[in-house]
């Protein structure tokens, strides 16, 4: 194979469950077409980093074996990096070189949402030359804007096994009666948050797109929750499951986030809110735990986090399908001189859809955000229990409630009212 065309293969962002698969699948069908396959860890930061000497050490040869090994197991084989998305344009220029140098002819990036436009970066470096560029989506937050109703790989796991560790919680709290206010990954949208809340009986999940993508304050998720929980102890429930996002913490005011981070707002290297110092769920419980005791409720509350094992789970059928379709479509794609793009299985095809296609007047990926007006969605939130818009007009309810709180239901419309109609759904 000394003749052999290469293909090179990073991974960028977040781990995913499926990218294993997609490695080993693009390794098999990239053999058979008597090409050698080489990748490197940490995602660009060795490209950017390391001398062309040091690369050719530090290059990771993924050949049949490693295929076999690797094929339906959680993790990344290929260490990952966050890096992709704060590369200067000099750096960008100093990769395409190493690149060329290297002798690479196809380079393939799987990437989360900030990652993806970086290939389009990389792919206008060589215009004048035959190395092509694919990037292939994943992510367990299902935040790239992918056609119709397709999930980025990943993200079915993530639901799934989410799903089974919120059942397992649930059985915790009916043998132990309390609540647990679980806090969610999904950095910008609530995709993650509200479809573990679906498959589950979860009594309430909030997500940003609640509100319309609008800023709000603690204080109104704060009451949000609070009246749920009135409204379920009122039929007689005192434990159960509440569901947030930390992509909530997004949309937080100033002074909702100096209260959230205890007045020293925390920011990662990227100057973004570090979501995992923020602990809103933590917050939320300790709120709850206040509140209660004041209007003589007896319920407990637990905070609980959950991201991180979600993302290193071994994928189930549906992801391990999707990822091996699609490292054949890389390959298919490489061959069919497609370049600049991103590798989608939609319907039963596959499609490259040009990566500058996606990309807005500031060359980054915009958010795909979950339609809180949906029909879908509606049914979601149809099987929970909140105090809803339509609830306002029920006399009866808000007196319960209000002799709760120890106000009039004068009162409580004066102060709640804005709360709830704040709410789409």
């Amino acid at each position: 194979m000394s003749d052999a065309k290469t293909l090179c293969i990073v991974v960028t962002g977040g781990t995913s469950p499926g990218v294993n698969d997609l490695i080993s699948s693009t390794i098999t069908y990239a053999y058979e077409k008597g090409w050698k396959v080489i990748g490197f860890h940490d995602g660009y930061a060795q490209l950017i980093k390391c001398s062309l000497e040091e690369l050719q050490k530090q290059k990771v040869d993924l050949d049949l074996q490693v295929a076999q090994l690797i094929s339906n197991t959680g993790g990344s084989y290929l260490r990952t990096s966050c890096l992709g998305f704060a590369i200067t344009d000099q750096q960008v220029k100093e990769i395409s070189e190493k690149i060329r140098a290297l002798h690479i002819n196809y380079f393939l990036a799987l990437s989360g949402n900030e990652n993806v436009a970086m290939c389009h970066r990389i792919a206008e470096q060589f215009k004048n030359d035959d190395i092509q560029v694919l990037v292939v989506a994943k992510t367990i937050d299902n935040d790239v804007p992918l056609p119709d109703f397709t999930s980025t790989f990943g993200f079915a796991t993530a639901r799934t096994f989410g799903a089974h560790l919120v059942g397992n919680l649930l059985a915790e709290t009916r043998s132990v009666p309390h609540y647990f206010i679980i806090e969610t990954m999904g950095k910008r949208s609530g995709h993650l948050a509200s479809q573990m809340a679906a498959g589950t009986s979860t009594c309430l999940s909030i997500i940003p797109e609640d509100f319309g993508m609008k800023t709000i304050s603690l204080k109104q998720i704060e009451s949000y929750v609070f009246l749920a929980l009135i409204k379920r102890y009122i039929r007689g429930f005192t434990t159960g499951i509440v569901i947030v996002s930390e992509a909530l913490i997004n949309s937080l005011d100033y002074e909702s986030l100096l209260d959230l981070y205890k007045g020293n707002i925390k920011k990662n290297a990227r100057g973004e809110l570090s979501l995992d110092e923020g602990e809103l769920g933590r917050h939320i419980s300790d709120s709850m735990r206040d509140l209660c005791p004041r209007y003589k409720l007896d319920l407990r509350f637990c905070p609980k986090k959950i991201g991180y094992e979600l993302r290193g789970a071994k994928p189930v059928v549906n992801d391990s399908m999707i990822a091996n379709q699609l490292g054949c479509g890389v390959v298919e794609g490489f061959s069919e001189l497609q370049n600049d793009a991103i590798v989608l299985w939609d319907n039963g095809r596959f499609l490259y859809r040009p990566v500058g296609e996606l990309t807005n007047e500031k060359g980054n990926i915009p958010t795909r955000y979950v339609d809180a007006q949906s029909e879908q969605y509606r049914i979601i939130k149809k099987h929970q229990c909140y105090v809803t818009k339509a609830d306002l007009q029920d006399a009866e309810l808000i007196k319960k409630i209000s002799e709760i709180l120890q106000i009039t239901p004068v009162q409580f419309h004066q102060r709640y009212d804005d709360v709830i109609n704040s709410v789409i759904v």
